[in-house]
């Protein structure tokens, strides 16, 4: 769902005149995903999931929501680099893989 919602948005930037349009096919203009940006996002998940401790009513919930977006995440990054350690991504993340 969240993928189709976001094909649907970057085709209207496609689109739209006060864009740039991106084109997935050009691989001059992508990186490959390195360590520090592996555990950059682990870091911002963690931080994420502990913030609902001091700010949500029910953090149990919150927890759920945070760690489902970090097996997302994780599965998404272990099929773009198959020496993706999942287990120590969620770790970091501060979820039990």
């Amino acid at each position: 769902m969240f993928a189709s919602g976001l094909n649907k948005t970057l085709d209207a930037r496609q689109t739209s005149p006060h864009t740039t349009a991106v084109d997935p096919t050009n691989t001059q203009e992508q990186r490959a995903v390195t360590r520090k940006d592996y555990v950059l996002i682990a870091a911002a998940l963690a931080e994420a999931r502990n913030y609902s401790i001091s700010r949500s009513a029910h953090p149990e919930s919150y927890f759920h929501g945070c760690d489902a977006v970090a097996y997302e995440i994780a599965n998404s990054l272990g099929k773009d680099n198959p020496r993706f350690d999942r287990a120590r991504f969620l770790k970091a993340a501060g979820v039990a893989p």
